[in-house]
């Protein structure tokens, strides 16, 4: 039973250190979108559990749907290195109703 233990233990912690590797928050829209056109704009959160999703003001876009979420995770072994990655993506479909140059602001998770 110790040895069961010590095992579990072990795999756990491994499995633990992927996760504080490389932890990212990015976002991903077209560079130019054609009024009347729908488009989605994706945040995405890798190697951590997000909660309090903040997005900013979509300027001159109706929101049409979302956020729509989906979570993915990949664990890797390798010659004995074992990896873990997360990710957790959030997608929002838009709506460009006004002709313009517009910057969509930074968002917090």
């Amino acid at each position: 039973m110790k040895k069961l233990f010590f095992i579990i233990t072990i795999l756990m912690c491994s499995a633990l250190s992927g996760f504080a590797d490389g932890v990212k928050f990015s976002a991903t829209a077209p560079g130019q979108v054609i009024k009347g056109q729908t488009f989605q704009v994706t945040f995405t959160l890798i190697n951590a559990n997000g909660q309090d999703l903040r997005v900013p003001e979509f300027p001159g876009c109706s929101v049409l749907f979302g956020p729509a979420v989906s979570q993915g995770s990949q664990f890797t072994s390798v010659n004995g290195k074992t990896s873990t990655q997360t990710e957790e993506s959030y997608t929002y479909t838009l709506k460009a109703v006004k002709e313009g140059t517009y910057k969509i602001g930074s968002a917090t998770i």
